[in-house]
């Protein structure tokens, strides 16, 4: 029953296709962590980059972290220092070890910021199996046998999946405070939960060829 609230957003168009390893699917998920506030704590912890996400373009490279408010402007957005005539900021880790806190919560991934008029929106992007560990860690709570746990990884995948090929937004596809996401942090990397999500990477439900829907 752990995991039946993922198995009602997997509807029959994504259980036609048939997934495997060697097949290609999305390999990250884009949540959206804040939403029209009039600023964020960023702190980046670690080594990272920074492009200009409308036209892909590369700014600068950072050796050290930045803990900064990062707040909209007449003229763009402030992060410690001013971006003129940018209203829209990409941070993406240039080691596998940097992290993001954005208010206090700790994030793997990228981060999108947007300036939408006026008000600041931030979006997580991140591994799809890393969103699965943060989304499974905050609801399995109990010991349960490794093969119901492999299901629910399995199970919470082919959701996450669809949601990223059925986005809510242009910009993401799942909002943070819907689903429960709560960061890196709370991940274990010794709970069984971390141990079946590891055991089952890439694997996702199918639909076998002419069986009904």
């Amino acid at each position: 029953l752990a995991f039946l609230p993922f198995v009602g957003n997997v509807e029959a168009s994504l259980m036609d296709k048939i997934f495997s390893k060697s097949q290609p699917v999305p390999t990250t998920i884009k949540i959206l962590i804040v939403n029209d506030k009039d600023g964020a704590l960023v702190e980046v912890k670690g080594k990272y980059k920074l492009y200009n996400p409308f036209s892909n373009g590369h700014l600068s490279t950072r050796f050290v972290g930045k803990r900064k408010f990062i707040q909209p402007m007449t003229d763009g957005l402030k992060w410690g220092e001013e971006f003129p005539g940018l209203h829209q900021l990409l941070i993406v880790p240039d080691d596998q070890s940097t992290t993001t806190l954005v208010d206090g919560i700790e994030y793997r991934g990228s981060m999108y910021i947007y300036d939408i008029g006026g008000s600041i929106s931030i979006i997580n992007e991140v591994d799809i199996e890393d969103y699965i560990s943060s989304l499974l860690a905050t609801q399995i709570k109990e010991p349960l046998p490794d093969e119901l746990l492999a299901a629910i990884a399995i199970t919470a995948r082919t959701g996450a999946l669809y949601q990223v090929e059925n986005p809510k937004n242009t910009y993401w596809s799942v909002d943070a405070t819907t689903v429960g996401y709560q960061g890196s942090a709370i991940v274990h990397p010794l709970d069984p939960m971390e141990h079946a999500i590891d055991a089952t990477r890439g694997m996702v439900m199918s639909q076998s060829e002419g069986a009904s829907n």
